[in-house]
């Protein structure tokens, strides 16, 4: 789906449903960054995503956060 950024528009075209909301097993977008940046969500907990990573702390690095449910959109 070429670059981070363009995943929701993309997955859309290609049949997929996306929202505003997680569920565990999505992959939350943002366009943030150059190139943009996806995470799967691992689970939910009031408003906050736990999210895998790959790159966001540093090349080829995979890591785990927290974030607000609100920094990304979701395709399931």
């Amino acid at each position: 789906w070429n670059n981070a950024r363009d995943w929701v528009r993309n997955a859309n075209a290609a049949g997929f449903t996306t929202g505003s909301y997680a569920r565990p097993g999505a992959i939350g977008q943002t366009p943030n960054g150059r190139w943009g940046h996806v995470v799967y969500v691992e689970k939910i907990e009031a408003g906050k995503v736990y999210v895998s990573e790959m790159n966001y702390v540093g090349w080829n690095v995979k890591s785990y956060r927290w974030a607000n449910e609100a920094d990304f959109t979701y395709i399931y």
